[in-house]
C-alpha cells in the first residue's frame, strides 16, 4: 500500500480547528473535547484504532485504516490536543523519530453523554459497543487462542438481588478496573518501546447494567 506523504490540501491546520476556542480563551471541557474527537468520521476510526490497538504510531494507524498518513498525523496531533491521545514513547527509526500514543481514554462516549442522546442514537451506540466483543469472541475461537493453555479469563455473575446502593458500588469498582486496564496497557507500551518485545492483542471487556429478568 502506498501511503502519501504530502500534507491533505482540504485539511484545516489545527489553528483553525481551534480558532473558536482559541477566541473565547476558555479551556475546553472533557466532554466538549470528546465531542470534537468524534465530530469527524476519519478521526473517529483514528481514536478507535488507537483504543483498540495502541500503543501505536501514526503510520501504523494508517496501514490499518488505509487511509493516508498525512490525514492520520493531522487527526493524531488534533486528538493529542484535545488529551485523547497522549505520547508514551519515541524510538528513531532511520535517521528520524516514530512517535507512539495510546488513548488516554478507552471509551468513547461517557455515561453523562450517553444519558443525553435520543433513544435510536442509545441503541447505536449499545450495538458498537457489544458488536466488536462478539467478534472478538468469534474470531478468538476459530483462531484457537481463546482458551489456549487455559490462559483465559471470562466471567458472568447474575446478580439477582441488588439495591441502588449496591449497584453504585458494582459500577464504581467496574470502574476502577477499566482504569487499571488503561494504566497496564501504558506500562506495557513504554516496556515494549525499550525492549522491542513484540505485542500481542488482547480483548478485555467489562459490562454492568441493569436487566429486566434472568
Amino acid at each position: 500500500m502506498e501511503v502519501a506523504t504530502a500534507p491533505a490540501p482540504a485539511e484545516q491546520s489545527i489553528e483553525q480547528e481551534f480558532e473558536p476556542l482559541s477566541a473565547t480563551g476558555k479551556k475546553i471541557s472533557p466532554a466538549d473535547a470528546r465531542r470534537k474527537a468524534m465530530s469527524d468520521p476519519v478521526r473517529r476510526a483514528v481514536l478507535r484504532d488507537y483504543v483498540e490497538h495502541g500503543p501505536k504510531a501514526p503510520v501504523e494507524v494508517g496501514n490499518d485504516l488505509g487511509i493516508e498518513l498525512s490525514k492520520v498525523s493531522y487527526h493524531t496531533r488534533v486528538l493529542k490536543k484535545l488529551g485523547c491521545l497522549e505520547l508514551v514513547a519515541e524510538r528513531p527509526v532511520r535517521g528520524s523519530v516514530k512517535h507512539f500514543y495510546v488513548a488516554t481514554e478507552r471509551h468513547l462516549v461517557s455515561q453523562a453523554e450517553f444519558e443525553g442522546l435520543p433513544e435510536t442514537e442509545r441503541k447505536g451506540v449499545v450495538a458498537d459497543a457489544f458488536q466488536p466483543m462478539i467478534d472478538d469472541v468469534t474470531s478468538a475461537v476459530a483462531a484457537g487462542t481463546l482458551g489456549k493453555d487455559g490462559d483465559f479469563h471470562i466471567t458472568r455473575i447474575p446478580v439477582r438481588a441488588m439495591d441502588a446502593e449496591g449497584y453504585s458500588e458494582l459500577r464504581a469498582a467496574y470502574m476502577r478496573l477499566y482504569e487499571e486496564t488503561s494504566e497496564i496497557s501504558k506500562r506495557a507500551g513504554l516496556r515494549m518501546a525499550e525492549s522491542g518485545e513484540e505485542s500481542f492483542p488482547v480483548s478485555a471487556g467489562l459490562t454492568c447494567f441493569v436487566v429486566d429478568k434472568f
